[in-house]
């Protein structure tokens, strides 16, 4: 498609020169190096020009992981580039698409022209996930506007040489359109928004439209690189009163204005009230700017880096979460929203003002991963029964609601009805109960996504997997499910480990990962190893995710049927 409609440089038609590139200041060709930080594998730094994605593709050997294990989400690139060349930039946004490559623009580079494109492809792909990867610094820049054709203004041209010319733009933008309809995982909503090419393609030439404020990046999904949850101001009234909004109106066009709490001055009437929860957690109760003779409104809690909400706003047609819900119902309904700690925010705040709240990677991670230790420890008990015997825990909490029971640490296979990313445990319990079609839902505790599944529909049969865990309606009898009686295997990653907060249950030294994985074989407790350079051999119940470490060997043990 793209060799058919673009050319870098000029073409001649009928003595018409047309450059089928957007328009871009002086600069130089891209080069692609070694990523100098965590967030970035490879560096691009330049213009786009014809050969690119060769080029890309002979450093993604070089720097990219090749055995991803759960997801690409580690591998990606950081673009500093001034655009270039349209028909190779869609190269390899759609390579981006298709392989699973995270874009990020960092501190302090930009991304303009057709290399906001390239950034809005931004994906990590798994055998089990997809989900969309792409971050801005808050002192990055992301500009976009349209492709121009360059004519010499000193030639009078022909009427048919301007048709052909005219022709070709439309092709092009025709191109364009197509790499931005490629659909966001699970959903068929587009990568690239209508609203966002509207508001393209009304700037040219070096008036770029900047993603600069945090209702740019929560409108059209952009996450803000490093964004650390400790550091953030907590949920408030003015903040809920923030989310709820924002949230209504990026499920709507550009236009809708927003009022600051209390500052509408037709009515101020409508605000953010805090309770108290079940547990003692403190939500918040918005009654929306919209709220009238049609429902407007949410209830939310912060937890951690996520705003759990649900609600409606009738006047737009958006939900949140389950949809409509009040202070009798609101605990089955709730969910998280997207860009849940931007959404406290005034829509017009800056995102430059951000950089306060931004930490290093590896200090992210070390306090999520403190902060879901906690959490998992909350509901996951151990024992020694067996690698064919389920842990199970009761999390029926409210006598109203139907029977659920916890099977850790192990999958129902098939019977899959729908997939929800970013979400808590709760949240998949939560949305399985208010889902008449839903009897159970896996949850995968590594990447956070919950599966929602029909038993009457599912092979009927657990299968030993570490990462998730089965929510079931009713007891395994009661369903005539099965436990898996096969020998279980080991999948094996190479340069990988469970970084702490993980706790081996039982660390030796031993001869080889063979013999530490024959040892964690032979223990019913273990679901894992690890094994280092010092020859330690650690075991592992229900471990957390596993990252990058050069020198180490991991194994997970599995049922495969």
């Amino acid at each position: 498609m793209y060799n058919r409609l673009f050319k870098l440089g000029a073409m001649k038609i009928a003595g018409l020169a047309v450059v089928l590139m957007f328009n871009t200041e002086a600069s130089f060709a891209a080069k692609f190096t070694k990523g100098d930080n965590v967030d970035c594998r490879i560096q691009m730094n330049g213009q786009v020009i014809k050969g690119d994605l060769y080029r890309f593709k002979q450093a993604e050997i070089i720097f990219h992981i090749q055995d991803t294990g759960e997801s690409t989400q580690t591998n990606t690139i950081c673009l500093n580039s001034p655009g270039g060349s349209l028909s190779e930039a869609g190269r390899l946004a759609a390579y981006f698409y298709r392989k699973g490559v995270g874009t990020v623009v960092h501190n302090g580079q930009k991304c303009l022209s057709a290399c906001s494109f390239m950034f809005m492809l931004g994906m990590a792909q798994g055998a089990e996930v997809a989900f969309i990867n792409r971050k801005i610094h808050p002192n990055g820049q992301l500009g976009f506007h349209r492709p121009e054709i360059s004519l010499d203004k000193d030639k009078d041209y022909k009427g048919s040489a301007v048709v052909k010319a005219f022709d070709i733009a439309i092709l092009s933008t025709l191109d364009l359109l197509q790499i931005s309809n490629n659909k966001k995982p699970f959903t068929q909503e587009p990568m690239v928004s209508v609203d966002l090419l509207k508001a393209a393609f009304i700037h040219r030439g070096q008036d770029f439209f900047y993603i600069d404020t945090v209702d740019k990046v929560g409108r059209w999904d952009i996450g803000i690189l490093n964004l650390d949850a400790d550091l953030f101001p907590k949920l408030n009234k003015e903040g809920a009163w923030n989310s709820c909004e924002n949230h209504f109106r990026w499920g709507y066009d550009i236009s809708k204005k927003f009022y600051p709490m209390g500052q509408d001055p037709e009515d101020t009437v409508h605000v953010a009230t805090p309770f108290r929860g079940a547990q003692g957690e403190e939500f918040f109760d918005v009654v929306g700017q919209d709220a009238g003779l049609v429902e407007a409104g949410c209830i939310l809690k912060q937890e951690y880096d996520a705003i759990l909400a649900c609600g409606s706003n009738e006047v737009v047609s958006v939900n949140l979460g389950s949809g409509r819900c009040d202070r009798s119902n609101y605990a089955d309904k709730l969910s998280t929203v997207s860009n849940s700690l931007l959404t406290m925010l005034h829509p017009d705040t800056k995102i430059s003002t951000l950089v306060p709240y931004v930490s290093s990677a590896q200090q992210i991670f070390d306090n999520r991963q403190a902060y879901y230790k906690r959490q998992d420890a909350a509901y996951a008990a151990q024992n020694n029964s067996g690698h064919n015997a389920p842990i199970i825990i009761d999390v029926d909490t409210d006598q109203s609601a139907k029977r659920w029971t916890n099977y850790a640490g192990f999958d129902l296979k098939g019977g899959d009805l729908y997939v929800h990313k970013g979400v808590t445990s709760q949240d998949c319990l939560s949305m399985c109960q208010n889902d008449g079609a839903c009897s159970a839902a896996t949850y995968d505790r590594w990447n956070r996504i919950c599966i929602l599944k029909d038993i009457n529909n599912s092979w009927r049969l657990l299968l030993q997997q570490p990462k998730t865990d089965t929510f079931m309606f009713g007891e395994i009898a009661q369903n005539n499910i099965q436990v898996s009686q096969s020998q279980p295997a080991f999948k094996r990653r190479n340069d990988r480990s469970f970084p702490a907060p993980n706790n081996a249950y039982q660390a030796f030294q031993t001869a080889d990962s063979y013999a530490c994985e024959d040892t964690c074989f032979r223990d019913n407790q273990c679901h894992a190893y690890g094994y280092n350079n010092s020859r330690i051999c650690s075991l592992y119940n229900l471990p957390g995710e596993y990252f990058p470490r050069n020198g180490s060997v991991i194994g997970i043990k599995e049922q495969l049927d």
